[in-house]
């Protein structure tokens, strides 16, 4: 089974594991981490369970994790009283951190310190380190995107010719990340980066399957 971390306001997670019956991939939000059943055990982790919709699952069953949840929002905690709902939202990133982070299974978007969703990295610290790659940067952020470029282990989709694919590529091995959307001013050989991020358009059915491909060892990371 495939888990997808993700909150409740991201119908493209919802989607994506909507379209793919046959991976039995189970949506993991905020909401089951106030459900009865999750288990860290450590240092042994053969004994941990966790919720998932709902159900109790076995975390030795899965074949998978994909991460799309940056942080856990107190907004999402509609369960808990209002006052509280700030410790409880910070107590349950740290536990799912710790979680997600002794998982021997392969996962996408790895935690970080500070992020659930792979490396930490602000608007600017992207384009620090797509300067420091060699790859140009507009001079004006606030630029309209024009074109963007998918990354996938190393797989790239998007608009764009074979260039600014390659420098996509470039960014997300700087960023260690097998994952990253990258956004550029012109579509040409002359366009400069303009933002990246770690969220790819999952509604893309190509992107959904070089996903999938990660975790069957298709697609190289």
């Amino acid at each position: 089974m495939l888990i997808f971390v993700a909150n409740l306001a991201d119908r493209a997670a919802l989607a994506f594991a909507q379209a793919w019956p046959e991976r039995d991939i189970h949506l993991l939000t905020p909401a089951d981490l106030s459900t009865r059943g999750w288990r860290l055990t450590v240092p042994d982790d053969d004994g941990a369970m966790a919720v998932a919709t709902g159900r109790v699952l076995r975390t030795r069953n899965f074949e998978g994790v994909f991460v799309r949840l940056g942080c856990v929002h107190e907004d999402e905690l509609k369960t808990i009283t209002p006052n509280d709902r700030g410790y409880v939202a910070a107590e349950m990133q740290a536990f799912l951190f710790a979680f997600l982070s002794r998982l021997k299974c392969p996962v996408i978007n790895r935690p970080s310190p500070g992020c659930l969703c792979g490396p930490n990295l602000r608007p600017i610290h992207w384009r620090h380190l797509a300067e420091r790659s060699g790859i140009r940067v507009s001079i004006r952020p606030s630029l309209e995107r024009v074109s963007s470029v998918c990354v996938v282990g190393d797989q790239t989709f998007g608009n764009g010719g074979a260039i600014l694919h390659d420098r996509a590529r470039k960014l997300a091995r700087a960023g260690k990340t097998d994952l990253l959307r990258v956004w550029f001013d012109a579509d040409d050989t002359e366009a400069s980066m303009v933002s990246a991020d770690l969220w790819p358009d999952c509604s893309n059915t190509e992107v959904q399957a070089a996903i999938l491909g990660l975790f069957d060892g298709q697609v190289k990371c």
